[in-house]
Order: C-alpha cells, then sequence, then structure tokens
C-alpha cells in the first residue's frame, strides 16, 4: 500500500506579518507565502488520496480549535484557527485559503500552543497507524510565547515521530548568510526557543529568503522500490549444457524512470456557462471527487475524468461523432504510415510462445558499446533475498564481467507469452554493494541509420580525392575554428563558493525546461486560476544561452572565424509587390486560353485554385481585396456548414492559402482584417454555434496576423499578433 502522509501547515497571521521589513516592496507575508502554496500545490498537483492536509492559523482574531472547546477555563489556544481538519484537500478548499491567509488586527496567539493543536489533529487522525507526519509552521517570530519548560512538546514530537519544519521570516541563518541586525529582543528569544525545540526533536528550521530562493528548483521523485520481476537468470543453455550452465534466482526493482511531461488530456479548465453549468463537464478525480462549482467568472483547472472507449466520424450522429465501447475495438498496429488491423482470431499467429525469464545471449566489451544505446529505464538485480547460494552465484557473474570489463546482453521476459526484450546488464559495486543494473537495448527495427557526406574530402565521380575545392575548409579557417572552440569552452568557465574554477552547466544543474514548465504552470493555475501565467523559472532558462561574459571573451575568436570562411549575412527575403505570371516555354498562354474572361465570382467547389486565379488577373488593389473578401466568405461558410468538424480542415486550407498569397503580394492589412473579423465571428458564435475547436486548430496552425516582423507593410506589432491568439473571459 502506498505511503500516507499527514502535513499540518501552521501560518502566522498576526498582525507583523501585515508590516514590511527590512527594505521590502512585500509585506512578511505576501513574500512568504508563496513556500506554503507550493506545497500545498505540489501535494494537489500528485492527487494521492492517502495524503492528508490540514491548515491552522494563529494570532487570528477568532478561535476555531478543539482544544479551546475542550478547556473553555483557560485561554492558552485562544486566537488559532482551523481552516480545515486533515483530510485530502480539494479544489475548492484552494479558494478558501486565498481568504483565510490574510493578516490580523492582533499580536495575540501563543505559537507553541498552536503546534500543541497540531500534534493533537495529527495524533486523533493517525491514531497508530503508519503514516509520514508533518508539521510545517510559517512565522516571524513575533508576539509573546510561553516557555516549553519541561519539554512536553519536545517529548510528544519524538515520540509520534513528527517531523517539525519551520519557516522563518528574517530568521538568521546559522549556516552562513542572512543576520538580522537591530533584531527585536522578543524575536530574539522565540527564535532562539524555537531553534532549541528543533534541535532537540530531530527538526528542521529554514530562513525564509532559503526557501522562497529555492523555489524554482525542480524535485526529484523517489522511485518506489516495487518487485517488477521474480524468476531466474540463465547463463547458458540448461537444456543441452548442464553442468556448464548457471541458474541463479533473482529479484528487479525499478532503479530510474523517465519523467514524462504532463498530458494536456489529464487536466480541463471548468468554468461556468450562462446556463449555470459546468463547461467542464462532470470532470474528477481521486483528489477532486468532491469539487465545489467555482465562483462565476473563475476558472478551477481539474483532472480529467478518464474515459474508455473512442469516437469515430458517423455524419449522421449529434456533432458528427458517436462513442464507441472498448468492447467492440479491434486492435491495430502501427507500419510505417499504415494502420495494420489484426483481429483476435488472428492474434494467436503473431504472438511468440514465449516463457518468462532472463537468459545471457552474448556479450560486449565495455569500449565497443555505444551508451547512447542504453538511453532508457533502468532496474536494480539482486539475488533472491535470503539464498547464500544465489548471491554468491551472482557475485561471481558481477566480479567475472568487472575483471574481464564486458558488459552482457540478454533477452528479458517479463510473463509468460509476452514480447521479449534486449537488455544489457551492467556490473554495479558500491559500498559493500553488488547488484546488476538492467536497461532496454533497441532492435535492428527500431534504429534508423543515415550517411552523409564528409566534411573533410570531396570525392569526383572518378573516386579521386579533391585536396582543394570550395566546400572544404582552409588552414586558415581550421585553425580559427579551433580557437573559438578553445575560447568557448564551459569546462571550466564556472566557479565553485570559494572562487575555483569549475565545470559550467553541470549535469546535476540541469533540469528538463518541459516536464517541469507544464508542472509550474499546472501548480501555479490550481493556486491562482485568475492570475496569468508566470514566467519560467530562471533555473529552467538559465543554460539555454550560453553565459555573456563568455560570449564576451569569444568575441574576437568568432571574428576571426568569420573572416577566415567569409562569413556574409544573408539578405531577407524580398516579396513582390506584384507576382509575376510564369512564361511557357511554346510561348502560349494555356490559362488565357481555357480561362477567357476575367473571373467574377469564386466557386466554393474550387475556391483555392479560382482565388490565386483571381489574384494573378488582379490589376489593382482593389481587385485584390475583392478576392480575399470572397474567399474569406467562403471560408466562413465552410465553418457554418460544417457537422462538427468535418470542415474544419478545408477551412484551414482555405484560411492558410488566404494568409499566404496575401503575404506574398504585399497586402498584410487586408488579410488582418479579415482574420480578427473570423476571430470575433468564431468566438461569438455566428458561425453556427460553438466553434472553439476551429478557433484551436488555427492557433495550433499559427494562421495569426502578419505582423511587421513578417512584412514590412504591416501596421501590427509582434506583440499585438501574439494578443491576437488570447481570448478574453467575455470573448
Amino acid at each position: 500500500m502506498a505511503n500516507k502522509e499527514a502535513t499540518v501547515f501552521i501560518v502566522d497571521l498576526g498582525s507583523s506579518m501585515g508590516k514590511k521589513h527590512n527594505g521590502r516592496t512585500q509585506t512578511d507575508l505576501e513574500w512568504s507565502l508563496p513556500v506554503v502554496w507550493d506545497r500545498i500545490a505540489n501535494i494537489i498537483h500528485q492527487g494521492r488520496k492517502t495524503d492528508q492536509t490540514a491548515v491552522i492559523g494563529f494570532r487570528t482574531n477568532s478561535t476555531n480549535n478543539v482544544l479551546a472547546s475542550n478547556h473553555p477555563d483557560t485561554d492558552d489556544y485562544d486566537h488559532i484557527n482551523v481552516a480545515f481538519p486533515l483530510k485530502t484537500i480539494l479544489g475548492s478548499d484552494i479558494a478558501d485559503l486565498r481568504e483565510f491567509f490574510r493578516p490580523s488586527q492582533i499580536e495575540a496567539g501563543d505559537i507553541l500552543s498552536a503546534i500543541v493543536v497540531a500534534m493533537q489533529m495529527i495524533t486523533v487522525h493517525c491514531r497508530a497507524l503508519k503514516y509520514k507526519k508533518r508539521i510545517v509552521l510559517l512565522t516571524n517570530g513575533d508576539g509573546a510565547m510561553e516557555p516549553d519548560t519541561g519539554n512536553d512538546i519536545q517529548k510528544q514530537l519524538v515520540k509520534e515521530d513528527i517531523l517539525l519544519s519551520i519557516l522563518g521570516v528574517d530568521f538568521n541563518d546559522f549556516h552562513g548568510g542572512f543576520q538580522e541586525e537591530n533584531k527585536a529582543p522578543q524575536k530574539k528569544l522565540n527564535e532562539e526557543q524555537l531553534c532549541n525545540l528543533v534541535l532537540e526533536a530531530s527538526g528542521t528550521m529554514t530562513p525564509v529568503y532559503k526557501a522562497v530562493s529555492e523555489l524554482g528548483i525542480p524535485s526529484h521523485r523517489t522511485v518506489r522500490a516495487v518487485t517488477t520481476y521474480k524468476g531466474t537468470l540463465t547463463i547458458g543453455h540448461i537444456g543441452k549444457f548442464e553442468e556448464q550452465s548457471m541458474k541463479i534466482e533473482i529479484q528487479q526493482w525499478p532503479l530510474i524512470m523517465p519523467a514524462t511531461a504532463q498530458s494536456a488530456k489529464t487536466f480541463l479548465v471548468q468554468r461556468e456557462d450562462k446556463e449555470g453549468e459546468h463547461a467542464g463537464g462532470s470532470a474528477e478525480s481521486s483528489a477532486t471527487l468532491q469539487q465545489s462549482a467555482p465562483k462565476e467568472g473563475e476558472e478551477t483547472l481539474l483532472p480529467s475524468k478518464r474515459t474508455y472507449g473512442k469516437q469515430i466520424e458517423d455524419p449522421t450522429a449529434p456533432g458528427g461523432k458517436i462513442d464507441v465501447d472498448k468492447e467492440q475495438l479491434e486492435k491495430g498496429y502501427v507500419y510505417g504510415r499504415t494502420a495494420v488491423h489484426i483481429g483476435t482470431d488472428d492474434m494467436g499467429v503473431v504472438n511468440l510462445d514465449t516463457e518468462a525469464g532472463l537468459e545471457v545471449v552474448g556479450f560486449v566489451a565495455r569500449d565497443k558499446f555505444d551508451r547512447y544505446l542504453e538511453m532508457s529505464k533502468c532496474s536494480l538485480i539482486a539475488a533472491l533475498a535470503g539464498n547464500e547460494k544465489y548471491a554468491m552465484a551472482l557475485s561471481s557473474f558481477i566480479h567475472g564481467l568487472i575483471e574481464t570489463e564486458q558488459f552482457a546482453v540478454a533477452r528479458f521476459v517479463k510473463k509468460d507469452n509476452t514480447p521479449p526484450h534486449l537488455v544489457l546488464l551492467t556490473p554495479f559495486t558500491e559500498d559493500g554493494y553488488e547488484a546488476l543494473i538492467t536497461s532496454e537495448l533497441p532492435f535492428a527495427e527500431d534504429m534508423r541509420s543515415y550517411k552523409f557526406p564528409p566534411l573533410d574530402k570531396v570525392v569526383t565521380v572518378g573516386g579521386k580525392n579533391l585536396a582543394q575545392h570550395r566546400t572544404l575548409p582552409s588552414d586558415v579557417l581550421m585553425k580559427s575554428m579551433s580557437n573559438y572552440i578553445d575560447a568557448m569552452d564551459l569546462s571550466s568557465f564556472g566557479t565553485t563558493d570559494t572562487g575555483d574554477a569549475t565545470e559550467y552547466a553541470k549535469m546535476e544543474d540541469i533540469y528538463n525546461p518541459v516536464v517541469n514548465r507544464i508542472t509550474q504552470v499546472i501548480r501555479y493555475r490550481a493556486i491562482n486560476p485568475l492570475d496569468p501565467i508566470p514566467e519560467p523559472y530562471e533555473v529552467l532558462t538559465k543554460y539555454s544561452k550560453p553565459p555573456s561574459a563568455l560570449l564576451e571573451s569569444a568575441e574576437s575568436a568568432l571574428n576571426a572565424v568569420k573572416k577566415a570562411g567569409d562569413v556574409k549575412k544573408v539578405p531577407p527575403r524580398q516579396f513582390k509587390r506584384k507576382r509575376e505570371p510564369e512564361k511557357p516555354l511554346s510561348g502560349l498562354d494555356i490559362d488565357a486560353l481555357l480561362s477567357g474572361e476575367k473571373r467574377q465570382r469564386i466557386d466554393p467547389a474550387n475556391a483555392i485554385p479560382e482565388f490565386k486565379q483571381m489574384l494573378e488577373k488582379a490589376s489593382d488593389v482593389a481587385a485584390i481585396e475583392d478576392a480575399a473578401k470572397q474567399l474569406a466568405r467562403i471560408i466562413e461558410t465552410t465553418i457554418r456548414d460544417s457537422v462538427g468538424d468535418m470542415g474544419y480542415q478545408r477551412a484551414v486550407e482555405a484560411l492558410g492559402t488566404l494568409r499566404e498569397e496575401l503575404q506574398e503580394i504585399e497586402e498584410p492589412d487586408i488579410y488582418n482584417a479579415l482574420a480578427q473579423e473570423l476571430k470575433t465571428k468564431i468566438l461569438n458564435g455566428t458561425l453556427g454555434g460553438e466553434r472553439t475547436e476551429m478557433w484551436y486548430n488555427i492557433k495550433i496552425r499559427k494562421l495569426g496576423l502578419l505582423d511587421s516582423s513578417v512584412s514590412e507593410r504591416s501596421k501590427v506589432s509582434p506583440e499585438a499578433a501574439k494578443d491576437y491568439y488570447k481570448v478574453k473571459p467575455n470573448a
């Protein structure tokens, strides 16, 4: 069963948290709260039912907690307010928390009493069950605090195995860093007492400035040690050469799994339409089974409901598609660009009759193996637990691979009658632990080999090698390029904390921008549904460009390369004002003979060719504008008469032709006016109702406005062209 977790967030909401300190433009609460939001967003994003979360505020205007109700004769637990008890946090709780996290007008409320309330919640909820228990306290340390004279809180934290993490606003960094000057005596005393509590309870204390600076650093998820295979490792042929063969009972666990970006199908935006129903439908997940309706005008990012089956086109059905159950589907496989159908009766012919096992089929020298072939997930293999015989046999095999500097290639079948895989077995020894690491290898059908002509020689048709050629680099160019490569060396451009030279852009400092950027956006929009999407974290874009200091130092070497290679800037493409028609070799104008008189109207059945013909015959701007408007009306009619999305591809093709042709003859204003009109009609529903999917097709094919960077005659800036793709809430 998955590990259960119980986390209680305690947030200081005293009046001092609403003030600005140490020259910041934000209040203490505004500056430090993103750290708490980030951890809450991480819990929501994981969507685990076993993650229980509670939020408590102290130094609040009101009092709402069990201990205060049970002990009305004391004021120890006054001004402590429980936003919600331990439960699976829901999307509706986010809106409530945004209202809850507001500074109060008082300073009364004890920090240690808030910790006691959190401990009581965890103890009652978790009982004797196995939980990972955490308390996260955010405070600036102001206000009075009763001392823990008998260390009762510390003892209870240790007894219940609760990890206490304190985030201190303007707390001193004892590891070197921020040190607040002229600290108030009460705050200094509270900080020392909290520090002692953390040390005695084996907790953590982090200054908020450090936690804020680490917000953008992605976290690595630990791969769960779940047995994925338990069977035999066979070396040799047991049936033919039993004495020379060896069979070892092993078990396998996942070691490294690739992180994949969140699919767009996993989440949807739920908003309330005019009739009061949710446009997102009844989507829900394990983390949002009881989502409340969003407030008016508010969007909520929700996990999408998983459906089984498929939709197929049916012109007679509403929307042009019908749902097909999973049971009615037949399997098919992609072969090149063709989908090959294989029925259930034929599956027995193509399926291999295999038996589960891991069989060594060969060996490869370590220095002869191409490392890029094992770019896949990795697993760890060890001998069956508790059996010394198998452990000794596997250890001998591992040390044999190490001494001979070999890797083993094995045929792996996870279960009976499943497809076999080729895996590479790499020996692994560290700190007295011995194991094999497996990584999947590609088959020959999975590889694509390409041959390119050599860059360092030119071979004639007769087989002669040319020493000099216009495509061969000269000695001066080779030397200049070598100097430029040395000048751009990153192996010693970085610096350590002590100022020593080190490698720049180390492997462990580079993160997948796609995976982590999408994760950042999903988490942010879950907490702030109405705010614009933030810029990517600096850690994700830091290494996307070479450092400016390195570019400046290598500028002279780059200029030498340009001079040696006679590098010239390619002039921008010049568009002709009017297209010059191609002249046939025979001298006869076939188009003129067939077309006869100038075309006045475009036939919707042959719209694109006739539109191009009208442009070729156009003698002034008015004729060009008339042809463009006719094609635009045909596009609108195609969208309006489309059953579902059946006509969208024809409309997109025609719109792309309209954009391309008007860009080529430098009439961007005509296209921009028609594109703006088309967007308005699509979003207002005047083209046959809901046509947002058509707008989605326009966006992904980038058929937006022609800006000044594309056409010099355009009056639209690149920023305005980007805004064209944005949809206003009232649109």
